[in-house]
């Protein structure tokens, strides 16, 4: 659910400002509308400040060794220890830089190798001078023939080769490229990049020495933060009464308006309280129960509802937790997660990593459950098609599988889409609920239209498909262990005809309900009209809605092949090679490692689709909602 906000008007004396703000952050109880696009030295400098502590945070994070600082206290003013900190990662930058360019040069000198300097000059007094040229192995056969000249390097069919001449008319026989002399030769090329690997082994040592300096940075970190949001919320007071009276906006929870106003009464401050209205940008706060929490990451991947709009995590939880499980589909991964996510929890201890960890146990027992429902454990079948149990520890749970015909195919398929036809149908209801809440009455039909045709459509083509006669009567039809069929009939008075009449009505009804109450601001006799696109958009919609939950269906029989597949391929190599069972063994790890990684991402993504475009789409949601995000003092809550 989404917590009930109230908004207040705050009008503040000048020369009360500071007191009163600094008092109202450490309260921490208001969401402040303030200007992030103010700009001032203050802002710019803590800013800056912020950026260097991040930085600073980042690179001492990666020298933490299994996330236990093991330094020695370190004192001194946190600006001077950013800054020592500074100079240090500065002068391995530097040096790491240096690197790289002696690597560049090391490969530029290597055709010219250890030459001595001092024979060059030699050379050169005795008037002889030389040239390096770079050419191809039948130029250089040609020019050595006819100057003198002394090959110094090959790579591939390129040559490098000393040219010594007493004039440069010599020269211009040589078809090839000169090459300019470096400045160093190679063993001193390498003598420095050796100097330079180790003073940044010495660079990386002093930083590491600083690791305990994170502590301090974190703590100024936040307190940095707590400045730049007081600054922010300072700058964003707009002045009235020839700069005398300061006013802000903001907005707080509900349930604290008593705290809020006994803070105020205390203070030189004048304010009046109200009910958000429809222009405001209210934040949101949502408030679900401890299962419900859990998925709130998820919904937050889309966006947070507007205020005035249903918080609708605790309605597609379940259907994302339980389409996740049918999508991996196999009791084994079921297993294997919930095992990881138990062993995880003896080890977190962050919170919010401890909340992402419980939802992967809550989606690996929906991976179990799923997998045992479609006759899968590690790609074999718990059940095989003789109706044996495909491994000795089923006996005793092999009649209690869901689809238990590995053959059939069509159960899992109608049982995939007949979970889209149930959250859509929540998904109507839960707009239906919205639009009446805004639209008064009226607003209830369309979305009510929209359910009865859905529902009348969907039983329709089961008969349909079905094509019941007397020796195949509709009430055998059934989704695995569930008796579709008879349900149905029993709703129809005991006839497929009754059935296929009471569809139709519902699907008339609902056709003259979104035809009569679409676009309900506009003229009665004009809907009709209008209706008739609504009419085309429910129809087609509702198709492609419905088709787009056989992916549910489709991945799991997917990753249930694929990992069938890699048992196959393993136990063909068990008796081709001397001790095979090794190899078995490591190509079942290696290949269900694979199809498990494969599809736990598919498994994540697919129900995210269903729920942000099919689902949200049926609820009417529109998001764009702002988090709550109450001007605080973090800095003293993380002290006391």
């Amino acid at each position: 659910m989404i917590e009930k906000m109230k908004k207040i008007t705050l009008l503040i004396y000048h020369s009360s400002k500071d007191k009163f703000l600094s008092e109202l952050q450490s309260l921490g109880m208001m969401h402040l509308e303030t200007n992030n696009s103010v700009q001032s030295e203050e802002l710019s400098n803590t800013r800056e400040k912020i950026i260097r502590l991040s930085k600073a945070k980042k690179v001492l994070e990666s020298y933490k060794e299994d996330g236990v600082i093991t330094a020695k206290e370190i004192n001194g003013d946190v600006s001077d220890l950013l800054c020592d900190f500074e100079n240090k990662k500065n002068e391995l930058d530097s040096l790491i830089a240096e690197r790289e360019n002696l690597k560049k040069e090391k490969v530029s000198v290597i055709p010219f190798g250890n030459f001595d300097k001092k024979i060059l000059k030699e050379l050169e007094e005795n008037r002889i001078n030389i040239k390096v040229y770079s050419t191809s192995k039948k130029n250089f056969a040609k020019i050595s023939a006819e100057l003198v000249c002394s090959e110094i390097y090959t790579e591939g069919t390129e040559v490098y080769f000393v040219v010594f001449y007493k004039n440069d008319d010599e020269l211009q026989k040589i078809q090839g490229t000169e090459c300019k002399l470096p400045d160093r030769n190679l063993s001193e090329v390498q003598q420095r990049m050796n100097e330079v690997e180790s003073q940044i082994q010495i660079a990386e040592e002093a930083l590491k020495s600083m690791i305990g300096v994170l502590p301090l940075l974190e703590e100024e970190m936040t307190v940095q933060e707590d400045l730049l949001h007081y600054q922010v919320a300072s700058e964003s007071l707009s002045a009235e009464v020839e700069g005398k009276v300061l006013i802000i906006s903001g907005f707080f929870q509900s349930k604290q308006e008593e705290k809020i106003k006994a803070f105020l009464e205390k203070e030189d401050v004048a304010y009046f309280i109200e009910e958000p209205t429809e222009e405001d940008e209210t934040p949101i706060k949502l408030k679900n129960g401890k299962l419900a929490s859990l998925f709130e990451p998820v919904g937050n991947l889309f966006s947070l509802p507007g205020y005035t709009e249903i918080d609708v995590v605790p309605f597609f939880a379940p259907f994302f937790a339980f389409f996740f499980g049918i999508c991996l589909g196999d009791l084994g991964y079921g297993l294997i997660i919930v095992l990881l996510c138990l062993f995880a929890l003896l080890k977190v201890k962050n919170k919010g990593l401890r909340n992402i960890v419980k939802l992967g146990l809550i989606l690996g027992i929906c991976t179990g459950i799923a997998g045992f429902m479609l006759n899968g454990f590690f790609g074999t079948q718990i059940i095989k098609a003789d109706g044996s149990a495909g491994m000795p520890i089923f006996e005793s749970i092999k009649n209690y599988v869901t689809f238990s015909n590995p053959a059939d195919r069509t159960g899992p398929m109608v049982f995939a889409i007949l979970l889209g036809v149930a959250q859509l149908l929540l998904g109507y209801i839960l707009n239906a609920y919205s639009r009446c809440k805004s639209d008064g009455w009226q607003g209830l039909f369309q979305p009510l239209g929209t359910i009865l045709i859905m529902l009348g459509a969907v039983v329709l083509v089961m008969v349909w498909m079905y094509k019941p006669t007397e020796v195949n009567p509709f009430s055998d039809f059934a989704v695995g262990p569930i008796p579709i069929g008879e349900w149905l009939i029993a709703v129809g008075g005991g006839t497929v005809a009754g059935l296929v009449k009471l569809m139709t009505i519902l699907v008339a009804v609902g056709v003259v309900f979104v035809l009569l109450f679409n676009n309900i601001g506009s003229n009665f006799f004009i809907r009709p009209v209008k209706g008739l696109w609504e009419m085309y958009n429910i129809v087609t919609g509702l198709l492609s809605d419905l088709l787009s939950y056989i992916r549910l269906f489709a991945l799991g029989l997917a990753g249930g092949l694929l990992g069938s597949a890699f048992n196959d391929i393993a136990l063909m190599l068990k008796d081709v090679f001397p001790g095979g069972i090794v190899l078995t063994i490591l190509v079942m790890i290696i290949g269900h490692t694979l199809n498990f990684l494969l599809n736990a991402i598919g498994s994540f993504v697919h129900p995210l689709r269903l729920t942000f475009v099919e689902f949200y789409k049926a609820v009417g949601f529109n998001g764009g909602g702002k988090p709550f995000i109450p001007f605080s003092n973090k800095a003293s809550k993380n002290n006391n």
